[in-house]
């Protein structure tokens, strides 16, 4: 009997901000239909084109869920989210926001528009 090959059907969370193009959920991230890989000689993958977005699957080891790409695509940001865990192990609580180059980047609620010292887990 012959083997069927099937494709796995790519599930549409939101439309890029960044090119309009839909963003699909991939094995560890969700990123725009726009981006294609190659791999090169040595193994690595280069993305050969689109414009890069992708919002990885876990961030500071909490599950990024379809629902909450979503909001992050629709909206910019999303609401306080608990569950993240910092290098040192210290959980913590703060929203996430998709910066215009299509970064995501943590927001915490007691963080002073002046500050500084943001960093990113």
């Amino acid at each position: 009997m012959a083997t069927e090959h099937k494709k796995t059907e790519q599930v549409v969370v939101g439309i890029c901000p960044l090119c309009g193009k839909p963003v699909v959920g991939k094995a560890k991230s969700y990123q725009c239909s726009s981006n294609k890989f190659h791999k090169n000689d040595d193994g690595e993958w280069e993305m050969t084109e689109g414009c890069g977005l992708k919002i990885w699957k876990t961030i500071a080891h909490k599950k990024i869920t379809p629902k909450i790409a979503k909001t992050l695509l629709s909206k910019g940001e999303t609401d306080t989210l608990s569950g993240f865990k910092s290098r040192s192990g210290n959980e913590f609580s703060a929203a996430l926001k998709l910066e215009e180059d299509g970064s995501v980047t943590f927001v915490f609620d007691d963080q002073d528009d002046d500050s500084e010292d943001e960093e990113e887990e």
